[in-house]
């Protein structure tokens, strides 16, 4: 199971594994028009309105070829930053809800 790397992670259940996979679609579905968008605005739209002349043809492929490649380098690299800088802010956040009382962050928020 792809969300189930760990011993701790086996306990998340099928129902909120699929969610989860459901909203990455979603947001892929949208980085991955991004990513077309700049394709066809950097490449294809230029050779068109040129005339698709038969020199510029392998520079086309050539980007077409590392469209996928560079998005998914690019999307990793930057999901990297964005995840470090959630997980730091949610758990600082919940340490501080934990220690605001009394500094002790052992006690029962219950």
């Amino acid at each position: 199971m792809w969300w189930a790397p760990s011993t701790a992670w086996k306990k998340v259940s099928a129902i909120a594994a699929i969610d989860v996979a459901a909203k990455i679609r979603r947001h892929a579905d949208g980085i991955a028009a991004e990513f077309v968008e700049l394709f066809l605005d950097e490449f294809w739209r230029p050779f068109d309105e040129a005339g698709q002349p038969a020199e510029r043809w392998p520079e086309v492929f050539d980007a077409l070829e590392r469209l996928r490649p560079l998005a998914v380098e690019s999307l990793v690299a930057i999901f990297q930053i964005a995840m470090t800088e959630r997980v730091e802010q949610e758990l600082g956040e919940q340490i501080a809800r934990l220690t605001s009382d009394d500094g002790d962050p052992g006690r029962d928020a219950a």
